[in-house]
């Protein structure tokens, strides 16, 4: 089974609170200059520590023996169907995935980009996240 890669992120990131503090966490850690928006090489910068949790052996690479084992440790609730797998990335098919293989492609920031500026706006983030099932606090 596969999961949604935005809440695989969630849970890699160690977020495990009530909705509002999620989203608030959610954000914080994405938007590095805390300018309220996400950009793209903030994206990327998460993909990169997405790969760095995942790469269990420090080999540098990651297999699909690791993604499997961080998706068996995660809890069953957490289980989000999609399709897609992130070995799909892996472009000269040796079977691992490199950090350039992992972040050459932002699918969900992608999806999130409605105006396809580069960049995720507060409506766009808040979109996503009422999506993920989290909530900001109000952002007068």
């Amino acid at each position: 089974m596969t999961r949604n890669p935005l809440h695989l992120a969630l849970l890699l990131s160690g977020l495990a609170a009530p909705a509002v503090a999620q989203g608030e966490q959610f954000l914080a850690a994405l938007d590095k200059n805390g300018d309220g928006a996400i950009t793209r090489e903030e994206a990327i910068i998460m993909r990169q520590n997405i790969f760095a949790r995942v790469d269990q052996d420090g080999s540098g690479t990651v297999t699909q023996a690791e993604i499997d084992a961080i998706r068996a440790e995660l809890p069953d609730d957490t289980r989000v169907p999609v399709s897609g797998n992130p070995m799909s990335l892996d472009a000269d098919a040796d079977g691992q995935l490199t950090p350039a293989e992992f972040t050459s492609q932002t699918p969900g920031f992608d999806r999130a980009d409605r105006d396809g500026d580069g960049v995720l706006s507060t409506a766009e983030i808040d979109r996503v996240m009422r999506f993920l099932g989290l909530f900001l606090a109000s952002r007068d």
